[in-house]
């Protein structure tokens, strides 16, 4: 199997209270069970902190709390996308925005890969991107420790 990055928006509520045939979640709605059996497949069983996520393309699933909060940084909604759905990131001394464009990444232990593109908007509302690409050969530095020689600097 090869090792994938992700980066997308997603909406999601967690599951913060189990009730009798029904569960509360942090947005202060409350899901009946039969509507939370929608959101998973097969065997598994939700969890308090549990999250129910819904997908651009309309697709819902539940997510174990631990890989949704690995996976997923919360934006509030202060943080609203642009026209072509990037997020601004941060804004520079001169005014322009920074936006996340697009994110790809992947590595395995022959070596890694990513490609970031940033988007500027300047404060006439003109864009232009900019990408950043890193290649790391031979991962094994990466994954395994060096091994202490004993000797002092």
């Amino acid at each position: 199997m090869h090792n994938y990055v992700c980066h997308k928006r997603v909406k999601a509520t967690q599951l913060i209270e189990k009730l009798p045939n029904e569960w509360r979640a942090n947005n202060g709605q409350f899901y009946s069970d039969a509507e939370v059996k929608t959101y998973h497949r097969g065997e598994y069983s939700p969890l308090i902190g549990d999250y129910l996520v819904e997908y651009g393309d309309g697709y819902h699933s539940i997510s174990p709390q631990r890989a949704f909060e690995e996976g997923y940084v919360r934006t509030d909604g202060e943080e609203q996308p642009d026209e072509a759905g990037a997020l601004t990131l941060s804004e520079t001394d001169d005014g322009e925005k920074v936006a996340l464009d697009s994110y790809t990444g992947g590595g395995s232990k022959e070596g890694l890969w990513g490609r970031l593109t940033l988007r500027f908007t300047n404060q006439a509302g003109e864009d232009y991107t900019q990408d950043y690409i890193m290649v790391k050969d031979n991962v094994d530095e990466l994954l395994e420790p060096e091994e202490d020689s004993g000797e002092e600097a």
